[in-house]
């Protein structure tokens, strides 16, 4: 057997916290080191925990294999420690798939995408992974120049008829409780000179559709007569 054909490994990332197996991978040359230094993109999960703890230690397991062998060392690494949820790996898939070079077709993406979609559906965070969530979001304030990003991207944003008739029986079917939350959320927001001029402006020239103006007219009328009623109440009483 040719020595240029037993150049692959199997490597294993241990998790700098629990000190657990956390991802296997097979590769040659410097691939093992590619995750360390940014070039390992395939999967977030160990990006995220290299990226919070500086790095993690990893060791090759399996040396001067041929690819085919680094393979079949590759998967039954995955199967003896298991992946997430039935192990701390956090491979996403059982090995295998990534032969060197290879060019996946479309078809084949969209195979492997609908796949992971199936697997992630229904998955729903725990208390704690929410909490976490929560946490970390507090208190984020983005920069002027990414409010500004934000704003010009969603002043092009243009919804299609679906999505829009999505997003008005989503908020048709907000529960009392939510609505009142969100109400009370607003109670007594005084808005800024500025915003006031902003709003202003964006209403300028606005085109309302026969039927959103009825229902702005009824909407109107209602609150009218609402007051109405309550003024002759504080009158009489």
């Amino acid at each position: 057997m040719s020595a240029a054909l037993s150049t692959f490994y199997v490597y294993v990332y241990f998790h700098p916290a629990t000190g657990q197996p956390c991802y296997v991978g097979k590769g040659r040359g410097e691939r093992w080191l590619g995750h360390l230094n940014g070039r390992g993109k395939s999967n977030p999960h160990l990006r995220n925990t290299i990226k919070k703890y500086g790095g993690t230690p990893c060791v090759k397991v399996r040396e001067g294999l041929t690819e085919a062998e680094a393979f079949e060392a590759e998967i039954a690494f995955i199967r003896a420690i298991g992946r997430a949820p039935d192990g701390p790996l956090f491979n996403l898939t059982d090995g295998g798939d990534g032969a060197s070079g290879a060019v996946r077709s479309a078809e084949t993406r969209a195979k492997m995408s609908a796949a992971i979609s199936a697997a992630l559906k229904g998955r729903v965070p725990s208390p704690e992974t929410r909490a976490k969530l929560s946490a970390a979001g507090m208190g984020r304030t983005a920069s002027a120049e990414t409010r500004a990003k934000l704003s010009a991207a969603n002043k092009v944003r243009i919804f299609s008829l679906e999505t829009r008739a999505k997003l008005s029986a989503a908020a048709s079917n907000q529960s009392p409780e939510t609505r009142a939350k969100i109400g009370a959320a607003h109670k007594g927001r005084i808005h800024s000179d500025e915003t006031r001029t902003k709003m202003s402006a964006a209403q300028r020239g606005r085109i309302f559709s026969d039927e959103h103006r009825a229902n702005l007219s009824a909407a109107i009328s209602g609150a009218n007569r609402r007051r109405l009623a309550f003024s002759s109440q504080v009158m009489t009483a």
